[in-house]
């Protein structure tokens, strides 16, 4: 395994965040309205040279001791509960997730006014897809084991997704409904009084337009992003994996062509992706490359910064699934390609300091050592990468995660080389084959 750095680099970093988390729970009202956002930042900051979930234990337990922040005190614990359940097992995750839910129905019972209400709602209605996600993961680690078991979990998710989906669905539909009625009234009024197109809209008509426009587009997108996750937990195998998609890629196709949203570019180039996503579910690599290619098509001189940079997350949306797709269908050599050009892209190589982007330099090692004919030239390779970005990832004496990932991902190609590649040995030292 890699050396990862010197703790000791980490202790004057943790004292100073001690001393803060003990200042901010003495804090005035005014300063308790920073609270959960302090604990959050805390959670993103752990690591496991720097561990921070005890630090978030002991602040919530003194926000609990306050009538004025209890419910501060339930929203992060709710939401500490949620982030172990990333790495917890099977039976640990479900426990975990069930404690948050609890928390989250307590705040949701309480004081509407709550100032973080909307949060605890939104994050509540996350609860049941968090499940799914994590069902999916352990199917996907028991299918070599146990794959009765992984298919039942698997069969549990596409339930659990379709079942969110179906809610998605049945409010956006009853939302389209209304928008409609007001967009038919704005098209009469275009025909009929605003001929040549010279009348600046009604103020009422626009407020309306707008108040029943976005909601639906909301829902909508809702909907779609839920029914791509159900279909992406589908078996390949799965005869429905194919006909959803197919389905969903229709309806992602119909929206772009819409008269309401055509006029919207970033609109048009986030259902283009997604209609791409549906197709590389089902590893249609023709057809997701087209929708992909209308999607970055979009022309991005004359937005807005925050178009701009909706039309750069798009990309990087591509880019990422784009790699996953040609490793699911083993073309190794096109992923190797994909990242190496996105790696000197000026606007593209700043997913690389992202953790989607962390995870395609995981998936660009293995895509070099994977192919059978793979050799010692492109073990050396992928190793040589790998220790750049722990470098990255242990500078200043921290050890992140990704450290920790990357040097797994070694020892497992190591061993790789030495019990299946005889012939594709890379030529380490002896230090840094152990």
């Amino acid at each position: 395994m890699i050396v990862t750095g010197h703790r000791s680099f980490v202790f004057p970093y943790a004292s100073l965040v001690i001393g803060l988390v003990l200042a901010a729970c003495v804090a005035s009202s005014a300063r308790a309205e920073l609270d959960y956002e302090f604990a959050k930042m805390l959670m993103d900051r752990d690591e496991p040279s720097f561990e921070t979930d005890d630090l978030v234990e002991r602040m919530a337990a003194q926000l609990e001791a306050q009538p004025a922040t209890k419910m501060d005190a339930r929203l992060i614990r709710a939401t500490l509960f949620c982030k172990q359940a990333v790495r917890a097992g099977v039976e640990k995750r479900k426990a975990l997730l069930d404690e948050a839910e609890k928390l989250y129905r307590e705040i949701l019972a309480g004081d509407k006014n709550y100032r973080l209400y909307a949060t605890a709602e939104k994050e509540a209605g996350t609860i049941n897809s968090r499940r799914a996600t994590t069902m999916m993961k352990a199917a996907m680690d028991l299918e070599k084991t146990n794959p009765g078991e992984a298919k039942r979990m698997r069969a549990e998710a596409v339930a659990t997704m379709g079942k969110i989906a179906d809610g998605h669905k049945a409010e956006a539909d009853q939302l389209i409904a209304k928008f409609k009625a007001v967009y038919d009234k704005y098209k009469k009024w275009g025909d009929e009084v605003n001929k040549k197109g010279e009348l600046p809209v009604p103020p009422d008509m626009q407020k309306q337009l707008l108040g029943t426009f976005n909601p639906w587009l909301f829902a909508d997108k809702r909907y779609i992003a839920t029914k791509i996750e159900q279909i992406e937990c589908r078996d390949d195998s799965d005869p429905a994996k194919k006909k959803e998609g197919e389905e969903l890629a229709k309806l992602c196709e119909t929206r772009t062509n819409q008269d309401d949203i055509m006029e919207f570019p970033t609109i048009v180039a986030w259902y283009n992706y997604m209609r791409g996503r549906a197709f590389a579910a089902t590893q249609n690599e023709a057809d997701a490359a087209k929708a992909w290619k209308d999607a970055l098509d979009v022309r991005d001189e004359d937005m807005a910064p925050e178009q701009k940079k909706t039309v750069l997350a798009l990309k990087k949306l591509i880019l990422h699934d784009l790699v996953k797709m040609k490793m699911h269908a083993k073309k190794y050599g096109d992923v190797e390609q994909v990242i190496v050009e996105a790696k000197v892209d000026p606007a593209l190589r700043t997913l690389f300091d992202e953790d989607a982007g962390k995870e395609l330099m995981v998936d660009y090692a293995k895509a070099l050592t994977l192919p059978p004919d793979a050799g010692s030239a492109e073990y050396e390779k992928a190793i040589k990468e790998l220790r750049v970005q722990i470098q990255k990832e242990t500078k200043g004496g921290a050890v992140t995660r990704w450290a920790n990932d990357f040097s797994r991902t070694i020892a497992e190609m190591l061993e790789d080389a030495r019990t299946n590649k005889p012939a594709a040995r890379p030529k380490l030292s002896a230090a840094e084959w152990y």
